[in-house]
């Protein structure tokens, strides 16, 4: 097959020449290990093939492929509490797409200069920022951070920081609700006593005017825009989207335009799909071992959605399972303010908390995909046990990628799940679901559990070789553990042959295909909605349309050989 000028984006076919890959396929490189990376937490692949990985010490740590040499790009002076997974260092980084034309890094940390008061839970504050810093001369510039915004937040677990680039260069961050774990019987917490704000999740992830318990979407711009930042605001974020549930100007200054989706208890990991626009969500949630009047037992959950989103914590968990209007002081459900019921519902949730600065009314709530319990109730997917959920990659298959080492067809558009401390834990391998629609089956992948330990944090797929990069902890919490690294896994078996793509008329609105009669499946352009066939005497002979999400359309063998026009729409 040959393909000519097309219009969108690269448009790829490939056909199934190859037999299903197995575990001898694949292969375990260590790129970085352990003398080097002491408690790595995130990464991000640039499309050069460098690797970005931030450290709870305050190292920004660069692989360089050409090299395969580790060094420190970076030491951020970070306030850090050892005895808490997520509270100070560094928490994310993110590559920017067009790295290193632009040589931009973009790193959410907590500044040592940021923390005031006493190391407790209620009286110490602590502020992280979202920063960027210049690539130069191999490491990154000090004197060239930019701050695009800071999160404020009490000395407290639960702070999330996962930082990705998603579709049309728009740049994600999740936060946690910041609340402690403990405070509220492992239940959700919603302590609206006077003195006890630090145990009431209704002032920041159902806080519409607050950035925690949220993931947040902007997009970075090279200069100062209006609003005073180096970012702008993507169309459809939460604010715009619910616009009628708040129609005057002072509801509507109650919600922060950066809030993508709210009602998180701790975002972990995120993947925001640079291809399709959905964004997966691991999130760890409460642990109260049972149901009861006052609510659901707990569970680690993961949660999928292409469009901004009320995602339902602190009232809801699972499949919008609701909690009851829990009074602390009595020790019993109470009706919510302005009704006679005493559980949140769903399709009308509202936030009366006297620690909300937000709006009252909120967008319905939206159900997780998936989720696990460590108790005995049942889940989507039985015997799912695990401790601490992260959400890896969609992988999309490049035919035109000039690689012997990515992954084949078979991975096309297929998810992966992991978990972050659990030992012997196997990533999962499934198809994403529609949105809000829930997982109910999912399959170990080939390659296998690859002999990680229970710390496997974060996973991505290089954008230059088509190899899953992971970053592991190690097999021991808040330690400097022998077995952390960064690690590469490549594919070494068989691939169909490399489709070559030419780009010489972006603005033609189309491109021309040559089919063998076997029938094609094409990689559709980014935005694209459809598709027409036309023979070259301009006859429209074929056409189908493109679901919300979908990456891909299969032209019918029964076209024939010849070649054909093809029209995006």
């Amino acid at each position: 097959m040959f393909i000519l000028t097309p219009c969108l984006g690269a448009l790829s076919s490939y056909g199934q020449s190859c037999p299903a890959a197995t575990a001898a396929d694949f292969k375990k490189e260590t790129l970085v290990g352990s003398a080097v990376l002491k408690e790595p937490i995130e990464l991000s692949v640039a499309k050069d093939g460098k690797v970005f990985v931030v450290q709870r010490n305050g190292d920004i740590t660069l692989y360089n492929p050409s090299t395969g040499q580790a060094t420190l790009a970076i030491h951020l002076d970070c306030y850090l509490n050892p005895g808490a997974y997520d509270v100070g260092g560094p928490l994310g980084v993110a590559v920017a797409p067009n790295f290193p034309t632009d040589n931009w890094v973009y790193i959410y940390y907590a500044p040592k200069s940021s923390f005031t008061g006493s190391a407790n839970n209620t009286s110490g504050k602590l502020s992280y920022f979202l920063s960027r810093f210049r690539f130069v001369g191999g490491s990154l510039d000090a004197n060239s951070e930019q701050k695009l915004f800071e999160v404020k937040a009490i000395w407290e677990t639960h702070n999330g920081g996962s930082l990705k680039f998603g579709k049309d260069g728009d740049l994600y961050l999740s936060t946690g609700d910041n609340h402690s774990p403990g405070c509220s019987g492992q239940y959700s917490p919603m302590d609206e006593r006077p003195g006890y704000s630090w145990c009431d999740d209704q002032g920041t992830t159902a806080n519409t005017n607050e950035l925690r318990g949220k993931v947040l979407r902007i997009h970075p711009e090279e200069t100062l825009q209006a609003n005073g930042k180096y970012y702008s605001i993507p169309k459809d974020n939460l604010k715009e989207k619910y616009a009628a549930l708040w129609p005057t100007a002072d509801l509507a200054a109650k919600v922060l335009p950066e809030i993508y989706t709210m009602g998180h208890r701790n975002p972990y990991r995120i993947f925001p799909d640079p291809v399709t626009g959905k964004l997966f969500i691991a999130e760890n949630g409460p642990a109260s071992a049972s149901d009861a009047d006052r609510g659901p037992a707990g569970a680690d959950q993961w949660k999928v959605t292409d469009e901004a989103a009320y995602l339902g914590y602190p009232y809801f968990l699972k499949n919008n399972q609701p909690y009851c209007h829990w009074d602390y002081g009595q020790g019993k459900c109470i009706a919510i303010q302005g009704q006679t019921s005493m559980k949140f519902d769903a399709n009308k949730p509202v936030n009366y908390s006297p620690n909300n600065t937000g709006v009252n009314i909120l967008p319905p709530a939206k159900p997780a995909a998936l989720w696990e319990h460590d108790g005995a109730n049942p889940d989507p997917i039985s015997g799912l046990k695990a401790c601490g959920p992260g959400a890896g990659p969609v992988y999309h298959f490049d035919a035109s990628l000039n690689s012997k080492v990515k992954f084949p067809p078979d991975f096309d558009n297929k998810w992966i799940f992991h978990a972050i401390m659990s030992a012997g834990w196997q990533p999962k391998l499934t198809n994403p679901p529609s949105d809000f629609a829930p997982i109910t089956a999912a399959t170990n992948p080939p390659w296998g559990n690859q002999n990680f330990t229970q710390g496997l944090h974060d996973l991505e797929y290089g954008l230059g070789d088509g190899a899953l990069y992971a970053v592991d902890y190690g097999s021991s919490m808040y330690n400097k553990n022998g077995d952390a690294g960064l690690f590469k896994i490549t594919y070494n078996g068989c691939l169909p042959p490399v489709t070559v793509s030419i780009f010489n008329r972006p603005a033609a609105g189309h491109a021309f295909l040559s089919m063998s009669g076997a029938g094609e499946r094409l990689t559709a352009p980014v935005g694209a909605r459809g598709a027409t066939m036309f023979s070259l005497n301009g006859k429209k002979i074929w056409g189908t349309s493109l679901d919300r999400g979908a990456t891909h359309i299969e032209v019918p063998a029964s076209l024939g050989k010849g070649v054909f026009r093809v029209v995006w729409k």
